[in-house]
């Protein structure tokens, strides 16, 4: 039998006697009707503001405040896009999915959003739809499903008798969009004469407009409104046309969930259609989410919380998630739509009896979760709760025990008693044979706890529970010594009490490991240089390059003086990096070269014994020159003289001593035929010039001597030149 679209109109989906101003869908080509234009905020019995066609909160709710929000998605805008295709249509229970770019003309949407609230005046449902766009119309279709298995284009959701389509419709402009409700009727639940559109089942029912019947109302955006929700803000422009919709129904007046027949809604998408006609194709969507909307008899989830003892705790805050299936619990991130298990309600917190409890209006998995434990308590593990509703109420109760919060202290020490940090502890358990010493039974296996000392030599485990453990340095700073650290034996035994849990403190000592730094002075012909005076600075951070004022501030730092053998020693230094400057250059020497030296102290070759470095400074002489001119009395140069050089030794000027002229061999210059002669490279100090030999007939000076003072020249690295005339 073929029955005609209007004979399918006069059949409306619902009872009008139990609705009373349920209205059908108008004649024509399917489309609502204009809507009505209330000034209201909200649908009467609700706070949710759902005619301003913003998100901001005005008085009561609204999408910055939803209850139970639940947010959707789409796909990047262009190639990568989805959308239907090949003509799909909604009473095709697998559409056709195709990829690529919304034409400009239709409605390219960008998100969605599904909260719902259960009042006085039954269960409500808020939605509301975004898109790129700037269109004059809006014809979006909102479906729920009870099933969460899914079809065969492995996207939409497998329908079931009584899944619900809400429409919502814009044509032409204004404000106000009409609204409307179908049912999937399968041969189950509904007969080819109680489809809307199509000639055979399944198919969608006939359409309540539920605008014209009171139990909703909705909104689009007139001008700019800007979408808190979303991270960044969305700014959505208005005018010209619509970029965002909202709605409100009443879904227990308008019988989509009776009262006394238990349904439950677990997913939700949104459809476009091309066109206002409810027969036009589908174009862009925005896959399923998660939701939670229901009618059935409330599951209360009451929560206990004991210590070991069963004796109540309070103050535990517990959270519910709905899982997404795999069985962790691995939050959703709803303002940026990332899938994951949705949270339930708010938190929930154990009163004096250690009770609490929250109430669950959808079936599925949950994981009740321990957010934060009673003070002095460890966080119990996860559990796991299965929720079937029926038509009557039910309780679950979950009980969670909570162990002391056990702890162990670690202190670190070197062995001159500073702090040390840096070391590295691992806690292993004690496993049977208990005692003597931790073997591979205790050690083997990945991720065991650790923790690592501050800076003031402290580290601790938390929330360890009864048992037997090893506490074991793992890590050693660098500098100290690997052995001779015995790893810590700890029994935790319940010898706290649930008020003040158990805690034990460990000591650990490292010997510092000691190097040592030798030096060595020479000039620049290899003899020994007494008195150079060298300083040592720790190379800080940004380390090599030069010495900087990081380096080289504050006091303290260690000295050495060469000895006459032109040694000195920095010994028992800890290992590190180090510069060692010439801060001091004696006498005589030039201050050319390197005043530095970057040196690093490391481990020797035996364990726990620090390395020696040793270093070699070379300073050059600074020599100077001794002219000297033998005249007779008309000042002519006199040739052949003899001339020694003495160092005028202590008790210095005066005339020569035998202090001077002892010793071995000295310097000696003999006059030329112009009665000159030189001594060269004359390190800096004072000196005897004497005339030692004169030849036959010549006469002997009288003073037979003079001094000469060699100090810094004029130039760098260079003596005096001294001039003496006898």
């Amino acid at each position: 039998m073929t029955i005609s679209m209007k004979a399918k109109r006069r059949l409306c989906l619902l009872n009008v006697a139990t609705l009373l101003a349920a209205a059908c869908a108008p004649d024509g080509d399917g489309a609502p009707g204009t809507g009505q234009n209330n000034t209201v905020l909200n649908l009467a019995g609700s706070s949710f503001e759902s005619t301003d066609g913003d998100l901001k909160v005005n008085t009561g709710l609204d999408w910055a405040n939803a209850p139970n929000l639940r947010i959707g998605i789409d796909e990047p805008s262009g190639g990568t896009d989805n959308a239907f295709g090949q003509g799909s249509k909604e009473d095709e229970p697998v559409p056709t999915l195709v990829a690529g770019s919304i034409p400009p003309n239709k409605s390219d949407l960008s998100r969605f959003y599904v909260a719902n609230e259960r009042l006085g005046s039954g269960e409500h449902l808020y939605l509301a739809w975004q898109r790129l766009n700037v269109l004059g119309s809006a014809n979006m279709d909102f479906e729920l499903n009870q099933s969460t298995a899914v079809s065969a284009n492995g996207v939409t959701d497998v329908r079931s008798p009584g899944d619900i389509l809400i429409t919502f419709d814009l044509t032409n402009g204004g404000s106000r969009p009409v609204l409307g409700v179908l049912k999937w009727l399968t041969s189950a639940n509904g007969t080819v004469a109680e489809c809307y559109s199509n000639n055979a089942l399944p198919c969608w029912g006939q359409r309540l407009n539920l605008s014209a019947s009171g139990f909703a109302d909705g909104a689009v955006n007139t001008s700019t409104v800007v979408d808190p929700i979303a991270d960044p803000d969305i700014t959505l422009e208005g005018g010209k046309g619509p970029r965002f919709g909202e709605a409100a129904i009443n879904l227990t007046a308008s019988q989509v969930l009776p009262e006394g027949v238990c349904i439950t809604f677990g997913r939700a998408r949104l459809n476009s259609r091309s066109s206002a006609s409810f027969t036009a194709e589908l174009k862009d969507f925005i896959g399923p989410i998660p939701v939670s909307i229901s009618n059935c008899a409330p599951v209360d989830v009451i929560i206990e919380k004991v210590d070991p003892a069963g004796i109540p705790l309070a103050g535990a805050v517990m959270e519910i998630y709905l899982d997404d299936g795999d069985g962790v619990l691995d939050p959703a991130d709803l303002k940026n739509g990332t899938p994951g298990d949705i949270k339930v309600g708010g938190d929930c917190i154990t009163a004096g009896d250690g009770t609490c409890s929250m109430t669950i209006t959808v079936d599925g998995t949950y994981i009740v979760h321990e957010l934060t434990p009673p003070p002095g308590f460890k966080v119990a593990p996860d559990q796991t709760v299965v929720v079937v509703q029926g038509d009557t109420p039910q309780t679950i109760t979950v009980r969670f025990v909570d162990y002391p919060a056990n702890r162990i202290e670690i202190q670190k020490l070197d062995d001159s008693g500073g702090t040390l940090g840096g070391a590295v502890f691992t806690l292993y358990p004690d496993n049977a044979p208990n005692g003597g010493a931790p073997d591979v039974g205790d050690t083997t296996g990945q991720g065991h706890p650790t923790c690592t000392t501050d800076k003031l030599g402290q580290c601790s485990f938390e929330d360890i529970g009864y048992g037997s453990y090893w506490v074991v340095e793992t890590g050693t700073p660098p500098g100290y010594e690997t052995t001779g650290v015995l790893p810590a034996h700890v029994i935790l035994d319940g010898a706290g009490t649930p008020e003040q849990p158990q805690t034990v403190s460990l000591v650990f000592v490292n010997v510092l490991i000691k190097g040592t730094i030798n030096l060595q002075k020479v000039d620049d012909l290899g003899g020994p240089v007494a008195g150079a005076e060298f300083t040592l600075y720790p190379d800080t951070s940004p380390t090599g390059g030069a010495p900087d004022s990081d380096d080289t501030s504050g006091t303290g730092h260690p000295v050495c003086v060469t000895d006459k053998q032109g040694q000195c020693t920095f010994p028992a230094l800890p290992l590190g990096a180090y510069w060692l400057m010439e801060t001091a250059v004696p006498a005589g020497y030039g201050a050319q070269g390197a005043l530095y030296l970057h040196v690093t102290v490391q481990e020797g070759t035996a364990p726990g014994v620090g390395g020696i470095v040793n270093v070699t400074f070379v300073n050059q002489l600074m020599p100077g020159m001794i002219f000297v001119q033998k005249r007779d009395a008309a000042g002519r140069g006199i040739g052949g003289v003899e001339y020694t050089l003495y160092e005028d030794e202590a008790p210095t000027l005066g005339s020569p001593g035998n202090e001077d002229t002892s010793g071995g061999r000295h310097p000696m210059c003999v006059t030329d035929k112009l009665g000159g002669c030189w001594f060269l490279d004359v390190p800096l100090g004072p000196y005897w010039v004497v005339e030692t030999y004169t030849p036959k007939g010549v006469v002997a000076a009288v003073p037979s001597y003079q001094p000469a003072l060699i100090g810094p020249g004029p130039a760098p690295g260079q003596g005096d030149l001294v001039m003496l005339f006898f």
